[in-house]
């Protein structure tokens, strides 16, 4: 029973810190690049309540990754206390690696994009490259942290930095939840698209009005002319 009760507790401990990764940094960067187009199919409201729905989405990602990193650190532990936390440390790398890799496809399109404004408004654009050497750089100074101060040391104060947010993303994923059980967005829906009524059968189609005559009917007064 206690075994259970610290993998629950570890669990939702690592799905508070990793909801502030996605919900606080990755799904308002998200929001940002996909607002507009999403504009052209759906209404403000509609956007607002797929947001809050989103949101509930992240976060329940953030409890699976968290099970897992749990999972792992459970079995660690029937190794010893340290195994379980460098294990543990190693997950929350991972994960904000893995975060922060993910971001790279957005913020290149961004960069290309300003890019282009600004060469079309003063002739002058940006390195194209510039944004890549940036998130190369970023993931250099993070492995030069893990070697001078270690998988342990890293990890924990990445915990810890995360769990400032922890309170803030669990509020904002419990009014995003009311507000998705509220509006019925909780039933299986298309992500994007309303939800249409039951629609009767229209009637087939009737059969085309075309007339088709023999193509031997005008054989011979082809042949007399």
């Amino acid at each position: 029973m206690t075994i259970v009760r610290n993998f629950l507790r570890r669990t939702f401990d690592l799905g508070r810190q990793v909801g502030v990764l996605l919900i606080l940094l990755h799904l308002p960067i998200t929001l940002l690049f996909s607002l507009n187009s999403r504009l052209l199919y759906e209404d403000a409201a509609s956007v607002f309540k797929d947001t809050a729905l989103l949101i509930v989405l992240y976060f329940l990602l953030a409890l699976a990754l968290g099970a897992i990193v749990s999972a792992l650190v459970a079995l660690a532990e029937l190794i010893s206390e340290r195994v379980a936390r460098r294990v543990m440390a190693m997950g929350i790398v991972i994960v904000f690696g893995i975060v922060l890799l993910s971001l790279l496809p957005m913020s290149e399109k961004w960069w290309l994009i300003t890019g282009w404004t600004l060469r079309a408004k003063f002739g002058h654009g940006l390195p194209t490259t510039a944004i890549n050497w940036a998130f190369a750089a970023a993931f250099v100074l993070f492995a030069v942290a893990l070697v001078r101060r270690g998988m342990i040391e890293v990890g924990e104060g990445l915990a810890r930095s995360l769990s400032n947010g922890a309170t803030l993303t669990v509020g904002i994923v419990a009014i995003a939840t009311a507000i998705t059980a509220f509006s019925g967005y909780f039933h299986r829906r298309p992500f994007g698209w309303k939800s249409e009524g039951s629609t009767t059968a229209s009637p087939s189609p009737a059969p085309p009005n075309v007339l088709l005559i023999p193509i031997h009917h005008f054989a011979k007064t082809d042949l007399s002319l």
